[in-house]
């Protein structure tokens, strides 16, 4: 075991959306003195990742679906979508009335005319909104849009925007598009810059856009809790998430 890494809502967050902190911690300084990385891979801005990991300054983030990877408070890597294909998927989902997000490195952008009941459900998960009416408006590079959509709905969106763009359903009402990249070619960029072979990474997710970081190691776990879908794609099944499956298997394999 080189690398750990673990989604955040649903796996490595209870149902409150905490975790065991006292617990991780006494695990953490382990982790440190073994020199194991722990790299939070997630859909999530990376605002949010790092308020759940404020004291721990050595974790990785993997945030915005592999969009983006920090290391060291530093940007290590990022896969922005291409701008007429940003203009195009804006223009297409503002046209079919849906509600999204558009996600830089630190700032976030929602359409003029958005719904304010998803305003106020989303924003914490995200820096300030910032509105605006036209693409034209928002001068930064994008790196996800998520939008506010039930899993039956994938397919539709796919149909308005580049064939070019990842698409995936990432949970809780979410569909995530990015680039030419996901959570999993993200991680394997990291942990070839860093000599960390496949058999040495250690996977933890429960959703959809989990399964391919489980296709990169033998060592996949799903959590209890997790779809059959995508139990049926790892090796292992981990204790449900609200029962700190992550740091029971970590322990254990520590401690084998």
């Amino acid at each position: 075991m080189k690398a750990i890494a673990v989604d955040l809502d649903g796996t490595f967050l209870n149902d409150q959306h905490t975790f065991d902190e006292l617990r991780f911690a006494r695990l953490y300084k382990t982790l440190l003195r073994l020199n194991i990385k722990f790299i939070v891979a997630s859909s999530n801005h990376s605002v949010v990742l790092k308020n759940y990991f404020e004291m721990y300054d050595s974790i990785i983030y993997i945030s915005q679906n592999g969009a983006l990877l920090e290391m060291d408070e530093r940007v290590i890597n990022s896969v922005s979508i291409k701008t007429d294909d940003f203009n195009l998927a804006f223009s297409a989902l503002t046209k079919n009335n849906y509600n999204f997000v558009s996600t830089s490195v630190d700032k976030a952008y929602v359409p003029l005319n958005a719904d304010e009941n998803f305003i106020e459900i989303a924003q914490p998960y995200y820096p300030e909104f910032i509105k605006v009416s036209h693409f034209k408006e928002i001068e930064d590079d994008i790196l996800n849009i998520t939008v506010s959509s039930r899993r039956s709905e994938l397919e539709s969106v796919r149909t308005i925007i580049p064939n070019s763009l990842t698409c995936v359903y990432s949970g809780e009402h979410c569909i995530d598009i990015t680039g030419a990249v996901d959570k999993a070619s993200m991680l394997k960029h990291l942990i070839t810059e860093q000599q960390i072979s496949p058999d040495e990474l250690y996977v933890f997710g429960d959703g959809e856009n989990d399964i391919s970081m489980m296709q990169l190691t033998k060592n996949s776990y799903a959590m209890n809790n997790a779809d059959v879908n995508v139990k049926h794609h790892a090796n292992f099944i981990a204790p449900s998430n609200n029962q700190s499956g992550v740091l029971e298997v970590i322990e254990r394999t520590l401690n084998q």
